[in-house]
């Protein structure tokens, strides 16, 4: 929609309510930082941005929402740039034609059509402040919702409207006495899956695969939100409706933290279902946050995945036995200052156990001693081929997952695992055609990329099994063979579980989206594990996903493996001890059993 098309209501309302002195800086006020430093001190949190229409534009456009200070300098530095790249008029338009007004509105065209059933150009004085109105917090002003903080919100922009004499008192006055004179809410209005169709468009927007579309970010924005495009995704609704219920019925209480949860089509690296949060359109600070894609936590033992993958292929058994006493030093590495204190969960002594055993434990000492043994670059260098793309640094306390990841790539490890070592990125966007009909964008299958040796991903994938078939993860568990990891940070502020089948993969996290808080009671109802909540989850949803799939098994790869009778509670073979010892089939490479 051209600007000049947009009543000048509307526009004069959108800056007054959003950036009064948008016409004077140039693309960053720092009048309007230092006024924020100030109110945000006195209160205590932080309640006001700062950010410039420019910097805003910035945000959706080109660099994202994550509340960090790279980011948040980033989007200075763009918003700089943008200034020098396009008159006002030109950012104004831009802004407002992909902005979000709430309810899967994005841009004025739609927000006019979804709130009021008119034409953006039929815009009047008070409908034209509601639109401004929404979007410092489009759900907190939801006039279907709460239709009185909305018609407050309003008053309050014709009240800036009328101090920055853009429009007359008088004319401010007679539209505080209109009612907000919404249309009926349709049914169905708000987006189904809505993180999903978040991340297709910040991957759209984003990745310069999409180049096609526009050069940069903020044209391929605009490609997408002046109309005429058929994106279609990977999005399996079967998977999606499975995803969510499983979180809602195991998260059944307000006040419980929060999940989110990725599955991916191993075969294919295809996302099918994806949870990024509670209520896209909730009235929660954080409600438009994709904890999903955006949200980077540490992933604690989930991450020991990497480290026995890494191990296996240099050389270590499953079946080798370390010490595993409640607590283990490791020493300090050339340039490392202090030795690094590694201490069992619930200061637990495991006595001496396998590197099997370990695994379905979680057994920290252990995965420390190999951490100390292989040392810390192989495992970056492992976990970067087999889907985590997040910065890792090389440090001792990488075995216990204490750099950040998201819950996306944690899937993509999970879905590279199940593809026996072979990693395809997940995608999301399979095709893309304009109003004509005009193919602008395919993707193109890849078959794949080895991340690991066949005989290393079967290997970690047969020590995985344990932990659900009775360890850790045992409420994950799908009546099928599966595979997967627990893992808790420290007190709980972080609880996962990650697994996969030959047919599915996924990674869900619980946590609280606005830091690292503690899931112990009395702040939850029960103490946050890995193996409660978020295996529970994962169990709900892969035998929901996978109701009409018939089991696979895993298959062993072409390599030369030895399988032997062992006894699982003691990793020995069967014939060594009494009857009671619950035996199975163990696999091993050749030569190292």
């Amino acid at each position: 929609m051209p600007l000049e098309e947009m009543p000048q209501v509307l526009r004069d309302a959108v800056v007054a309510v959003e950036d009064a002195r948008f016409y004077e800086h140039a693309g960053v006020d720092a009048r309007a930082v230092a006024r924020a430093i100030v109110n945000n001190a006195r209160s205590g949190e932080i309640a006001q941005g700062g950010s410039t229409i420019t910097q805003q534009l910035a945000k959706n456009a080109a660099v994202g929402d994550a509340p960090t200070l790279d980011r948040k300098l980033e989007e200075a530095a763009v918003a700089l740039r943008l200034e020098q790249a396009y008159s006002k008029d030109e950012i104004l338009e831009r802004y407002l034609n992909t902005v979000y007004f709430g309810n899967g509105a994005y841009g004025v065209q739609t927000a006019a059509q979804r709130y009021f059933g008119s034409d953006v150009t039929q815009l009047t004085l008070p409908k034209a402040a509601l639109l401004a109105g929404l979007l410092r917090a489009p759900s907190s002003y939801d006039p279907y919702r709460h239709p009185r903080a909305a018609r407050g919100r309003r008053d309050l922009v014709l009240g800036l409207m009328a101090d920055q004499r853009l429009i007359p008192a008088a004319a401010a006055d007679a539209a505080r006495a209109v009612p907000l004179q919404t249309a009926p809410q349709a049914a169905g209005q708000s987006w189904n899956a809505p993180y999903f169709v978040d991340h297709v468009l910040d991957v759209v927007t984003h990745d310069p695969a999409f180049r096609v579309l526009g050069a940069d970010p903020a044209q391929r924005s605009v490609a997408i939100f002046r109309g005429g495009l058929t994106i279609q995704t990977t999005l399996d609704p079967d998977w999606q409706e499975a995803a969510e219920r499983a979180v809602t019925e195991t998260l059944t209480a307000r006040r419980d933290p929060h999940a989110a949860l990725v599955a991916v089509d191993p075969a294919t690296g295809a996302v099918r279902a994806l949870v990024g949060g509670r209520d896209y359109d909730g009235d929660e600070r954080f409600a438009r946050f994709n904890l999903a894609t955006d949200g980077r936590r540490q992933p604690g033992s989930t991450f020991k995945e990497l480290l026995l993958a890494t191990a296996i292929a240099r050389g270590h058994r499953l079946d080798e036995t370390f010490p595993a006493g409640r607590r283990y030093v490791v020493p300090p590495r050339p340039g490392e200052p202090d030795p690094y204190p590694v201490d069992n969960y619930d200061r637990r002594d495991f006595g001496r156990v396998s590197l099997r055993q370990a695994t379905a434990a979680s057994v920290n000492t252990v995965f420390a001693r190999l951490m100390a043994a292989i040392g810390p670059d192989a495992v970056v260098t492992t976990a970067r081929r087999a889907g985590i793309r997040s910065r890792l640094h090389p440090l001792r306390s990488l075995a216990l997952g204490t750099q950040e990841v998201t819950v996306l790539e944690m899937a993509s490890v999970q879905a590279t695992l199940a593809a026996g070592g072979v990693y395809r990125p997940p995608t999301a966007v399979t095709r893309i055609t304009d109003a004509g009909g005009t193919v602008r964008y395919r993707h193109r299958p890849t078959r794949g990329r080895r991340a690991l040796d066949p005989a290393v991903a079967y290997l970690t994938t047969q020590a995985l099994r344990d932990v659900v078939d009775g360890g850790t993860g045992s409420r994950a568990a799908l009546r099928r063979p599966a595979a997967g990891k627990t893992g808790t940070t420290q007190r709980g502020a972080d609880a996962w579980f990650v697994g996969y089948t030959p047919d599915l993969a996924a990674a869900v996290w619980v946590g609280f989206p606005h830091g690292a808080v503690p899931m112990e009671p009395p702040r939850t109802r029960i103490r946050v594990e890995g193996g409660n909540w978020p295996a529970e989850v994962f169990g709900r949803f892969g035998s929901r996903a996978l109701a009409g799939v018939p089991a696979h098994d895993f298959p062993a790869p072409d390599v030369d493996l030895t399988a032997a009778q062992a006894a699982v509670t003691r990793s020995c073979l069967p014939h060594h001890f009494p009857a009671s010892d619950r035996a199975a089939e163990r696999s091993s490479l050749a030569g190292t059993e």
